[in-house]
């Protein structure tokens, strides 16, 4: 009887791992994506020495951001990668030179 019960209980620790594994090939997965679509606006903030308060360049933090405050960095564009900020309902571009958006 006494095996029974131990075979049991490997069977739910192999599901715990298994979801486990899952769960972390869920997160792997999210910040691959994550990275695709967010690493050219990190990059092009970077290229034009935005401060990092302004964008973030922590990809989850990025992904998460509501707003942003652009104003005054002397833009005359924004990239497409802008795009990909899909919780962004706020975006602050005073003083800058944007001749479209």
């Amino acid at each position: 009887m006494k095996l029974n019960t131990d075979y049991a209980g490997l069977l739910a620790g192999a599901r715990d791992y298994a979801a486990y594994r899952h769960f972390l090939q869920e997160i792997v997965e999210r910040r691959e994506r994550l990275k695709k679509q967010l690493q050219p606006f990190i990059d092009w903030a970077e290229s034009r020495d935005i401060a990092a308060y302004r964008i973030p360049r922590d990809l989850e933090e990025l992904a998460a951001c509501t707003a942003l405050d652009l104003s005054g960095q002397g833009l005359v564009s924004l990239p497409e990668s802008i795009g990909n900020l899909s919780q962004l309902t706020g975006l602050y571009l005073d003083g800058n030179k944007l001749t479209a958006l």
